[in-house]
């Protein structure tokens, strides 16, 4: 015959009648009726075909069964009230969690520099993982916990997933410095007249393909002598064939910096578009993630820790469902 299952309100009720040697008492430690300890005492005498404690004038004395099974209760117990009420905590110094960051080609060379720097500072044996976000169902990895947080902009992303601005990218261009240092700049005139290389958006949805369309309409087709799909090829098109090419301002910092090209205002208008970090609502809550994008908030934030971006919300058909981080 099959013993009855015990659950851990079984192994309190056997700690609690070992340590009292008395039901009663075992009782009201527990908040519970004495038939309710008797009860619970015989479903454990059920399991383990043993008395496990006799009544002597001294209290319920334990059997020598019951004695060998007070150290493993114990322990059982212990651990389950680990687990079941005290709040994990993420450990830096010591963790050696690697943290999977979804993003961009342009954002892997703007971003995970200094984020990288970061966290070799403040957890040197914490991991960061970068995998490229076109290539990746963000949705369904953020959901599963493969990807801890993607960063960029990302408007197809689809409820339970959390987001928070953290700064807004604007155009730059970029030509080469001699063409700079003979015409003193580039005004809008020669813009519309010089031949450039492209960067297109593709099926990506990224709000650059709204900025592309405008260019092309701006641009003749036949000055269009080069369309890339990388932000970071495109600047070296463009050097290399003495054109120019519009490019965000992080990464035209990169460039600028390494090759013979000089960064230089738009003669046209162009809007900017917000950078976000995302991670999914089941991760919400974990400790590790939270300290990671506290960190990526800290690092591009433009208003900083805690200023004016710092709104969280959780992309949800309630409108209503933001939260303040």
């Amino acid at each position: 015959m099959r013993a009855p299952p015990l659950d851990l309100r079984l192994l309190e009720a056997f700690e609690a009648i070992y340590v009292e040697k008395s039901l009663t008492n075992a009782a009201l430690k527990l908040s519970m009726t004495q038939p309710a300890v008797s009860q619970a005492l015989t479903k454990m005498r059920a399991h383990f075909g043993d008395p496990l404690f006799v009544r002597t004038a001294a209290g319920m004395e334990p059997t020598p069964r019951a004695k060998e099974l007070f150290v493993s209760v114990g322990v059982i117990l212990r651990e389950a009230r680990v687990a079941l009420v005290a709040r994990p905590v993420f450990d830096p110094v010591n963790s050696g969690r690697e943290f999977v960051i979804a993003t961009t080609d342009l954002g892997a060379a703007a971003l995970l520099p200094p984020l990288i720097e970061a966290v070799r500072q403040r957890a040197p044996q914490t991991r960061i993982l970068s995998v490229n976000a076109d290539a990746h169902d963000l949705n369904e990895e953020l959901g599963a916990g493969d990807i801890a947080l993607a960063i960029g902009n990302f408007p197809n992303l689809q409820s339970g997933i959390y987001c928070q601005g953290l700064y807004q990218e604007t155009y730059v261009l970029l030509a080469h410095r001699e063409r700079v240092a003979k015409s003193g700049g580039i005004s809008l005139e020669q813009f519309c007249q010089a031949r450039h290389v492209l960067v297109t958006a593709g099926n990506s949805g990224h709000f650059h393909g709204e900025v592309e369309k405008h260019l092309r309409a701006l641009i003749r087709p036949e000055l269009i002598v080069a369309t890339v799909s990388s932000f970071l090829v495109a600047p070296l098109v463009a050097r290399d064939n003495d054109l120019l090419v519009i490019v965000p301002q992080r990464v035209a910092s990169i460039f600028a910096a390494m090759m013979s090209l000089e960064e230089l205002p738009l003669p046209i208008e162009l809007p900017a578009y917000p950078i976000t970090q995302y991670w999914h609502a089941r991760y919400h809550n974990d400790p590790g993630t939270v300290w990671m994008r506290r960190l990526v908030h800290e690092l591009y934030s433009q208003s900083g820790p805690g200023g004016a971006d710092s709104a969280v919300t959780l992309l949800a058909p309630d409108p209503a469902a933001s939260v303040a981080e």
